[in-house]
């Protein structure tokens, strides 16, 4: 093990990151939705088997396993630490679809990929801390099955400026030779003492309130590195790997009436990131030979598969009227975009699919649609607007 990921592995063992908290579903961890970005299709007939590169306490892990129970995972970290948590929390909730495994991702020794490669990697917060990014984005690339998808959070150079030149301050005031626990309490100190309005801003304005292992993962991380979106092309295109899209796209476009919008995706891109507050670049990627799935046409979509996407939440608002409860509107949301309210035959055709957790074909829900014109067309709404998506 080099000096550097030892020098990680001791910080996160001494402060194991995040904070504990309750497992929780995070945007790019459901692996059907992901593999639907893709052409290439996952063989049928076995089960499907996610890796969480960098699974750390396994907050996000356990989220995913227990809502996708007939997924395997594979939750693998360098913190002897955190996977101790990890494995008393696998035991204590019974999950059996979750096995854990202390792994050096910079080498990916002792890791024993299931035939053919993984269907899904999830990476959120990992790579960025590695000796060699790069030599860490091969090793999972090589442990990818040739469908497969990943789902990945490096941190954003333009959104983290703020952030950096605190880093910066601390780093030039404070000795190199103090511990990580003497760094802490004198960076504490220099934060209590001084204005710093360059600094508490945007994501950033909650530095007070930080607890121990959130300040040392922000501010005294031993190793870091940050990527504007040229730079995480470039370093996708070094690997090997397809960018296959953000995974919030919303927050990645410009607005429609406007002239950027006839900029190429990358100069749309590279505005966004220099004008808001992206500080975390999370993306879907893939091999150079999986391209994007192509649009269905009408005629296709007719005998397709469909699901509703799990990042869609819905919420039915009514009130008593008469001594009866009566619908005033239904209302999604697709991620953590504002939620939108839904009317007539869409109100109506969403409503079919509340509660609808196994995949269908388009064509058996259309006949759902009884009196409709076109319902059709009402499909391709809802998979325009990511209510559905296409398995």
């Amino acid at each position: 093990m080099d000096d550097v990921t030892e020098a990680v592995r001791a910080m996160y063992e001494r402060f194991p990151y995040p904070p504990a908290g309750a497992p929780m579903h995070r945007v790019g961890t459901h692996v059907r939705l992901a593999l639907s970005l893709g052409e290439r299709r996952a063989p049928v007939g076995r089960a499907l088997r996610v890796l969480d590169a960098g699974c750390g306490r396994g907050i996000g892990l356990l989220g995913s396993a227990t809502l996708q129970p007939d997924v395997l995972f594979d939750g693998v970290d360098l913190n002897r630490v955190a996977l101790a948590e990890l494995e008393a929390e696998v035991a204590a909730r019974g999950l059996k679809n979750l096995r854990t495994q202390e792994v050096n991702l910079m080498t990916m020794a002792d890791l024993v990929p299931p035939e053919g490669g993984y269907d899904g990697i999830h990476s959120s917060g990992v790579l960025h801390h590695l000796s060699d990014p790069l030599q860490g984005l091969r090793a999972l690339k090589a442990v990818l099955a040739p469908h497969g998808v990943m789902s990945v959070m490096v941190y954003g150079l333009f959104g983290r400026e703020p952030l950096y030149r605190l880093v910066d301050a601390i780093n030039r005031v404070l000795p190199e030779d103090l511990s990580l626990e003497q760094r802490l309490v004198a960076a504490r100190q220099m934060v209590r003492q001084l204005p710093m309005p360059a600094v508490r801003t945007g994501p950033w304005a909650d530095l007070d309130g930080l607890r121990d292992a959130e300040f040392v993962d922000r501010y005294l991380n031993v190793n870091e590195v940050a990527w504007s979106v040229e730079e995480l092309f470039e370093l996708l295109e070094k690997a090997g790997m397809r960018f296959l899209r953000w995974c919030e796209p919303a927050d990645w476009t410009l607005p429609p009436n406007t002239n950027f919008a006839a900029l190429s995706p990358l100069l749309q891109y590279q505005l966004v990131e220099r004008l808001q507050w992206r500080h975390r670049l999370e993306f879907y990627a893939t091999h150079k030979e999986n391209l994007p799935r192509a649009a269905l046409t009408r005629d296709s979509l007719e005998d397709a598969v469909a699901a509703v996407n799990p990042e869609v939440a819905f919420r039915v608002e009514s009130r008593m009227l008469h001594g009866h409860s009566r619908t005033e509107r239904l209302l999604y949301q697709l991620r953590n975009q504002e939620a939108v309210a839904l009317t007539g035959v869409l109100a109506r055709a969403t409503s079919l699919l509340q509660g609808q957790s196994e995949p269908f074909l388009v064509h058996k829900f259309c006949k759902m649609l009884m009196g409709v014109a076109d319902p059709l067309a009402v499909a391709e709404d809802l998979l325009r607007r990511e209510i559905l998506y296409v398995v």
